[in-house]
């Protein structure tokens, strides 16, 4: 008798263990819950690699460096971005899919955007994938190889 209440007790525990798992991110959680910070673009040999090597040119990090923090992203929950780089600002909108990883976000310079800033909000418009989670997010572009790295500020 203890032997099939132990085993009924192993079955009920199991089961809420397997409904609990959930292979979807918490989008919102992930995106909304910071402003996020720019730190370059980056290139690894697959999607799954932790091995990075870093794209900008020395010119174009050192400019990034010294203007740490000036790089910003908010993801709001109504869909709606805003952003600024070092000489200008940008609005649009973007959504993500939990469960397949995907990303889009269509954004709209205020000024026509040159250098660093140029290329922040062209990498942007690239994003079609992500991984991360609430402290970093890479956002992948198409061939799932290179990304644009972004941390939260807080």
């Amino acid at each position: 008798m203890k032997t099939y209440i132990r085993n009924v007790l192993c079955l009920i525990c199991s089961t809420f263990l397997f409904v609990a798992c959930n292979n979807t991110d918490d989008v919102e959680g992930i995106f909304t819950r910071s402003v996020w910070v720019w730190k370059g673009n980056f290139k690894v040999p697959h999607w799954k690699s932790t091995k990075f090597t870093p794209i900008l040119t020395q010119e174009q990090a050192q400019d990034l460096m010294a203007h740490t923090g000036e790089y910003r992203i908010s993801f709001r929950e109504d869909g709606s971005i805003v952003g600024k780089g070092s000489f200008t600002t940008f609005t649009g909108h973007w959504r993500a899919d939990g469960k397949e990883r995907t990303f889009y976000c269509d954004i709209t310079p205020a000024t026509t955007p040159v250098g660093l800033d140029k290329l922040f909000i062209e990498s942007l418009k690239q994003v079609q994938y992500y991984r991360g989670d609430q402290r970093y997010v890479q956002l992948f572009f198409s061939d799932k190889q290179t990304y644009l790295f972004i941390s939260s500020a807080q």
